[in-house]
């Protein structure tokens, strides 16, 4: 939450939950971060979510395959 983070090169595997999730609801929680060439595979739910007006996410070049539900969600007005 509240971030500008760099995720970059990782490899994220057989999470419970979801791979990446970014959560921006208001002013104060902005979430914008650059999430470039991951492998996220085998999560329980999604492998990336964005919840949120203020989540704007820069999603580029990932492998995403396995997961339980949809590889990227983008929820609640999020852009990516």
């Amino acid at each position: 939450m509240n971030n500008s983070s760099f995720i970059l090169d990782n490899t994220i595997t057989k999470m419970h939950m979801n791979g990446i999730a970014m959560i921006g609801n208001d002013g104060s929680t902005r979430c914008c971060p650059i999430i470039w060439r991951n492998t996220i595979s085998i999560c329980g739910l999604y492998g990336v979510i964005a919840e949120g007006a203020q989540s704007e996410p820069d999603i580029r070049g990932n492998i995403i395959m396995q997961n339980r539900k949809a590889g990227i969600k983008i929820t609640d007005n999020a852009q990516a």
